[in-house]
């Protein structure tokens, strides 16, 4: 460091006083440093600690949508810190453990409020299902494709609207195209996902449960009684604010025999 740059103005700091810089304030902040480091050896505190705890805060903030952008730019820790611990590192500085864990699990200030990430997992999921990727799903959303592989994965429980919505066009265009990834449609197998059939109108409500079919013999089919839903019957209920799964439980029919009931009625109005 020059002459020069020792009198300039300057933040003081003890680095800047390890790299040379001997100004009367550099040499406090050094001093006040080591002072500190001595108080902490006294008292038995320790400058590091276990990283474990502040890698799970990482991650809840993660899944409430925080970006790494959005934690750095809060806590004042650097990204490359951020990026070391929820690679793995095993010690952190306390004071960056702090600033970590007082920052509290919700939306990211200055966001507008998270709605809850249910639908779009559940969207994602049957698009992969039907043999769609990652990479697709994301060029329709105008998403990352990171950032979609990790909402089917059910790493977010809160989403931003703009992404919720994001999703729910890309599902409406790509529903009706079949997908060409067997890939994807095993990885989706493998995990249990379910295809949009299994949600129908349900597919944004936490609580419903997929409506999954297995074939039946024949003989199994046969002895099983079918049940009709009447199209009037069934628009009635719609009127009076039922979902398609209140219907079903009422009339002992299947969810999806209500849905197709809702579109025989809908084309009866329609002629």
């Amino acid at each position: 460091m020059t002459i020069a740059d020792r009198e300039a103005p300057h933040a003081p700091s003890r680095g800047c006083y390890q790299a040379g810089c001997r100004t009367k304030a550099c040499t406090r902040a050094n001093r006040i440093y080591d002072t500190q480091i001595r108080i902490d050896r006294l008292n038995n505190r320790r400058r590091v600690t276990d990283a474990t705890q502040t890698r799970v805060h990482l991650n809840r903030l993660i899944a409430a949508d925080w970006s790494i952008r959005e934690i750095y730019k809060v806590t004042g820790v650097a990204r490359s810190a951020i990026d070391r611990i929820l690679e793995g590192q095993e010690e952190v500085r306390t004071s960056t453990a702090l600033a970590i864990l007082s920052t509290p699990i919700g939306p990211p200030p200055g966001r507008p409020q998270g709605v809850d990430a249910t639908g779009s997992v559940r969207r994602t999921r049957a698009l992969m299902h039907m043999g769609h990727t990652g990479l697709t799903i994301a060029r329709h959303a105008d998403l990352g494709d990171d950032k979609v592989t990790r909402i089917a994965a059910g790493r977010f429980t809160v989403v931003s609207p703009d992404t919720a919505a994001a999703i729910a066009r890309a599902y409406r265009d790509l529903i009706v195209i079949p997908g060409r990834s067997a890939r994807a449609q095993r990885h989706a197998r493998l995990n249990g996902w379910h295809g949009p059939l299994a949600w129908g109108e349900d597919i944004d409500n936490p609580d419903a449960q997929p409506e999954t079919e297995h074939r039946e013999s024949r003989a199994g089919a046969s002895s099983r009684p079918k049940v009709y839903a009447d199209p009037a019957r069934v628009a009635e209920l719609t009127a009076a604010g039922r979902s398609a799964a209140q219907i079903a439980q009422e009339l002992g029919c299947h969810q999806r025999t209500v849905i197709r009931a809702r579109r025989r009625a809908e084309m009866a109005v329609a002629a």
